[in-house]
């Protein structure tokens, strides 16, 4: 894992960056995978939109949501969330960010026993922090890998687990 993170700094500092490819915004899709808890969530989505607000620092909207079953249990997770992103390197072939997420985790578990669904829903405070590396595959389009650490703050209680997320960036507009 070290080598994979000096490999990707050198990348990153290793051609100069130009003013005019700081986009406006950039626009994230991809495929997730969460374990939360004792739980692995298997099947999942993740969207987020960042606005840049100069060439380092942004704010990130971020929405997930995982599938999963245990045992029989049907298992959903959704996210939303936003913070604050910092961004090394951008403009530049790869460039490394990371950021600090929170706002609302919504989980729902639910059986079917002879035809009839009992479900239940709960809505706890959620944070995520993490980062990852974007690489430009052209210059408005960048392939994402990105991981977080999840905590869950449920009932008085903390659930810990992680989110990994891969997919496509689409970088929109020009910074003046």
């Amino acid at each position: 894992m070290r080598k994979v993170i000096i490999a990707a700094a050198a990348v990153c500092l290793a051609a100069p960056a130009r003013a005019q490819d700081v986009p406006r915004a950039e626009v994230f899709a991809g495929y997730s995978y969460a374990h939360v808890g004792e739980e692995d969530l298997r099947y999942g989505w993740n969207l987020a939109v960042g606005y840049n607000l100069n060439r380092r620092l942004a704010v990130v909207v971020d929405a997930s949501g995982q599938y999963g079953s245990v045992e029989g249990v049907d298992l959903d997770q959704l996210t939303l969330a936003g913070g604050p992103s910092a961004t090394i390197g951008r403009g530049r072939p790869a460039s490394l960010f990371a950021h600090a997420l929170f706002g609302l985790v919504r989980t729902s578990a639910g059986i079917s026993v002879l035809g009839v669904t009992i479900s239940e829903t709960r809505s706890d405070f959620g944070m995520l922090f993490g980062g990852g590396v974007d690489v430009r595959i052209a210059p408005k389009l960048a392939f994402r890998l990105q991981g977080d650490y999840e905590r869950i703050q449920a009932e008085g209680a903390a659930e810990d687990g992680y989110r990994l997320s891969a997919g496509i960036v689409l970088r929109v507009g020009k910074r003046p």
